[in-house]
């Protein structure tokens, strides 16, 4: 049932976003239209788990540190990682109008250094 399409969907669409958990299900639904829930949350994950493998994305919930959204990576492995994304689904399931459930985790790429541009931006707004 899987192939890499799911997972450079997410891939390119990280390039530009973070994407939350309902945000993620809406790719994999568009991905595998008539399958189920269950067939769409495996392959979502079978494609979460490749992309912090081969990308290193991180996935958990987010903060505000330094006038910046961070994402809490959930583990220190792909395992461990993964495994989180998997107890959260189990626990909530699909999140139909539950923000809380929607926005229950996030997925990006790395952090990376600011570009010069981006650090004077952000020190022109937040006062520094």
């Amino acid at each position: 049932m899987h192939d890499r399409k799911l997972p450079e969907e997410i891939a390119y669409r990280l390039n530009y976003d973070i994407l939350n958990y309902g945000w993620l299900l809406k790719i994999a639904r568009e991905q595998f239209p008539g399958r189920t829930f269950e067939q769409q949350i495996d392959a979502l994950v079978e494609s979460l788990r490749m992309l912090v493998d081969e990308l290193r994305i991180v996935i958990g919930p987010t903060i505000l540190r330094d006038g910046l959204i961070h994402i809490e990576n959930w583990g220190d492995s792909v395992d461990e990682t993964i495994g989180e994304v998997r107890r959260f689904i189990d626990r909530y399931g699909e999140p139909r109008l539950d923000l809380n459930v929607n926005f229950g985790f996030w997925a990006g790429l790395p952090p990376r250094p600011m570009t010069r541009l981006e650090e004077q931006f952000h020190c022109l707004r937040s006062g520094h």
